[in-house]
């Protein structure tokens, strides 16, 4: 157990800090290239206004690695239906579990956090498991979109793609992501950072 984190989570570091290198020692958007490596499958980056790294996703293999701010996180399928992530200390600290419409995060003391439930069109997330006070978000016509609870509109905003890139409400530089529900949930400011992140992680891994 100790041993968990791997040659390969050692190499996720080293191309994570390669990169902090390169995204904090510019401000244009169109220069945060991607580091490459074999392995890799796919990696992406989310910078504030200023495009100043806030978090690092990389998906390789099985894996999910994660860098939010100066901590690494790296998340390890335990089961067909379950992940679990942990530290750079090698402590476990989040668990995901999965069903056929969603998942739902965990903290360490397997509390549940947020339960997310996938369906056409838009997604739902909610701090408890029978839903209530859930808020939800979706995609509208010309790349808007909206964040509701109980139906009643909390935030509303248009994203602009600019050089491959996807500007969120001047608060977001997003290199690599797609308009998906990935990309919506870093606007839900009522999530903890951390676990907003977490949660895109796990809806990029879903392709949502």
């Amino acid at each position: 157990m100790k041993q968990r984190i791997t040659i390969h989570f050692y190499n996720s570091l080293i191309s994570f800090f390669l990169l902090w290198t390169c995204t904090n020692c510019s401000t244009n958007p169109t220069d945060t290239t991607p580091v490459h490596h074999d392995s890799i499958l796919k990696e992406y980056y989310i910078n504030d206004g200023k495009n100043q790294m806030l978090a690092t996703i990389v998906l390789e293999n099985e894996e999910t690695n994660l860098r939010i701010g100066n901590n690494f996180f790296i998340g390890e399928p335990t089961s067909s239906n379950k992940r679990k992530y942990y530290n750079q200390a090698d402590h476990f600290v989040y668990a995901v579990k999965y069903n056929d419409n969603g998942f739902k995060l965990y903290d360490e003391s397997e509390r549940l956090c947020w339960k997310v439930k996938i369906y056409s069109g838009y997604i739902k997330i909610a701090d408890n498991e029978s839903m209530s006070d859930y808020f939800r978000i979706a995609w509208y016509d010309g790349g808007v979109i909206k964040i509701k609870q109980n139906e009643t509109l909390v935030k509303e905003c248009k994203s602009v793609v600019e050089a491959n890139n996807i500007i969120l409400d001047q608060k977001y530089i997003l290199h690599n992501f797609e308009k998906h529900f990935s990309t919506a949930v870093l606007l839900l400011d009522q999530l903890p950072p951390q676990e907003r992140f977490l949660i895109c992680a796990e809806l990029l891994r879903l392709a949502k």
